[in-house]
């Protein structure tokens, strides 16, 4: 099931966030989050895991949910089944490894490349939620 749009009826705002290239303000973001005691969505990927487990550690213990976002954040339309699965696999075993939970179901297309194919992929591999979004920053 591909997420982009929330149907709870109310008036509300879901805050994504990726977290796959530098840290950013991702630090400033937990801060300001925490304070407002709000929580948030976060795209991450593996390679991002392994270089800041404390900041993922922080995320997943301030309940914020954590979505893979896959090892190397490649255009998972280009990879055969076996890469997006290997991809998916590896993101997962880092955030695992650092916070004890899966990621699982949660899934976060790098640069929103999905199709049915892969759709049917990551479903075999226990992400039935394929969160996009409807504004990027």
């Amino acid at each position: 099931m591909v997420i982009e749009r929330g149907t709870s009826g109310r008036h509300e705002v879901a805050l994504t966030f990726d977290a796959g290239s530098d840290v950013g303000y991702a630090v400033e973001i937990l801060d300001l989050l925490a304070a407002e005691r709000i929580r948030a969505s976060f795209g991450i990927t593996g390679e991002w895991a392994q270089e800041h487990p404390e900041l993922v550690v922080r995320m997943a213990a301030e309940g914020h949910l954590l979505m893979n976002h896959t090892q190397t954040h490649p255009s998972m339309t280009q990879l055969s089944t076996a890469d997006r699965l290997a991809e998916l696999e590896a993101a997962d075993a880092v955030v695992t490894a650092n916070t004890g939970h899966t990621m699982r179901p949660w899934f976060r297309p790098p640069f929103g490349d999905s199709d049915a194919s892969v759709l049917v992929d990551v479903a075999l591999a226990g992400y039935r939620y394929s969160v996009t979004w409807t504004i990027d920053s």
